[in-house]
Formats: C-alpha cells, structure tokens, sequence
C-alpha cells in the first residue's frame, strides 16, 4: 500500500464555496488541522 494516492484531478470532486465565487478541489487533509486544495476562481467575492 502506498502513502500517496496518484489520480486525474478530474476525479477529485468540487465543493463549491458558500459565496459562488469559485470551487476548489481537497487534495490532502490532515486530520482537520490542514487541508491542501487548488482552487478554480471564477468572480471576486467576500471571505466566508
């Protein structure tokens, strides 16, 4: 068993953010203390 998974970044799903302005993607987490994602920005908008 392998400590990283290699997948397509389409296969990771999007969770849109609350204020509409982009959708990231989690790629890593560890244990709610950190999180690594990339992140499609489509408009500015407020931090929520």
């Amino acid at each position: 068993m392998s400590a990283i998974d290699v997948r397509p970044i389409a296969s990771v799903p999007i969770e849109p953010w609350r204020n509409g302005g982009g959708v990231p993607r989690t790629l890593a987490t560890g244990n709610s203390q950190w999180r690594i994602s990339l992140a499609e920005i489509e408009r500015d908008g407020p931090y929520l």
